[in-house]
Order: C-alpha cells, then sequence, then structure tokens
C-alpha cells in the first residue's frame, strides 16, 4: 500500500463522517459558514448552529445600540459649532476657546428669543438651535474629563517613573 493510497483513504474517512448529517443542518451549518465536513454528528451542528446564531444575535444587537454613547472630539464640536454659528449668522474669533463659543452662542440665541422684534428664524428652530448647544456643551464637558483623566494618569505615570528611578 503507497502513501497517497492511505491519505486518500483517511480523506474519503473524513468526508464519510459528514454525511451523517441531515441536508437541512448541512444547509445550516452552510449558511452560517461552518463547514460541514468538520462536523462528527447531528448534536455537534446543533450546538454550533445554536452557538453561530447566539453570536450573530448578540453584534447585531450591539450594531443597533443607541449612538449617543460615542464620545466627540473637541475638533467635531468645535466644526459644529461653527455650523451653529454659520446659520445664526455670527463671526467666531479663531482665538476663543470652545466653551467661549458655545457660551457665546447661547447667549446670541438667547437674546433672539427673548427680543420682542419680528425674528428671521422661527422661535422653534432657535429652541432647537439652543437645545443643539446645550448638548454640545455636555459633550463638550464629557471631553474635557476625559483628557483630564488622560492628563492625571500620564502625571501619575511620571510620578512613578521618577520614584522607580530615583530623581
Amino acid at each position: 500500500m503507497s502513501i497517497n493510497s492511505v491519505y486518500s483513504s483517511f480523506g474519503y474517512i473524513g468526508n464519510g463522517s459528514g454525511c451523517q448529517l441531515s441536508e437541512e443542518t448541512k444547509r445550516k451549518l452552510k449558511a452560517l459558514g461552518i463547514d460541514p465536513s468538520t462536523v462528527t454528528s447531528e448534536s455537534q451542528a446543533k450546538i454550533l448552529i445554536a452557538n453561530a446564531e447566539q453570536k450573530q444575535k448578540s453584534v447585531n444587537n450591539t450594531q443597533k445600540t443607541d449612538s449617543k454613547t460615542i464620545c466627540s472630539s473637541e475638533s467635531e464640536i468645535l466644526s459644529k459649532a461653527k455650523q451653529l454659528a454659520q446659520k445664526l449668522g455670527v463671526n467666531i474669533s479663531s482665538e476663543k476657546s470652545v466653551d467661549e463659543i458655545l457660551a457665546g452662542l447661547y447667549e446670541k440665541v438667547s437674546t433672539m428669543i427673548s427680543s420682542e422684534e419680528p425674528q428671521s428664524q422661527d422661535p422653534k428652530d432657535l429652541q432647537n438651535i439652543q437645545a443643539e448647544i446645550d448638548a454640545l456643551r455636555n459633550e463638550y464637558s464629557s471631553v474635557k474629563q476625559s483628557q483630564n483623566s488622560i492628563y492625571t494618569m500620564l502625571n501619575m505615570t511620571a510620578n512613578i517613573n521618577k520614584y522607580m528611578l530615583g530623581l
């Protein structure tokens, strides 16, 4: 018996073990991206199918999470603030901080809402803009807290390094 005939015998036995599965089970395995020839029994196939379906459900649930948990960067918040300023017709100085820009926009919108003069924009639009500014303030606060936490951690790491090096 040659080596090639031994390999072909094992290949045939390996492929023959997948034949114990029903056609429906084979289709489900293939649909989930599992090779049916690697499964030795119907019970093992059902376990693999259940695990794959559970994993697929958890991935789908993760993708459907609310986007409010995503933290923006400072530059994104600044660009959103500039867009709001453009809507309101306000010029923004590039030297101002994000806090100052948001505060200025909030004051501008508040004065536009409270003024008795005819407005170029609908009061509901102004209230929506005011709500957007509040949301940007909250996002910016979150970004600043994250930055402060990072700076604190870096400072602590530097102090530990100084201590370990005897400086």
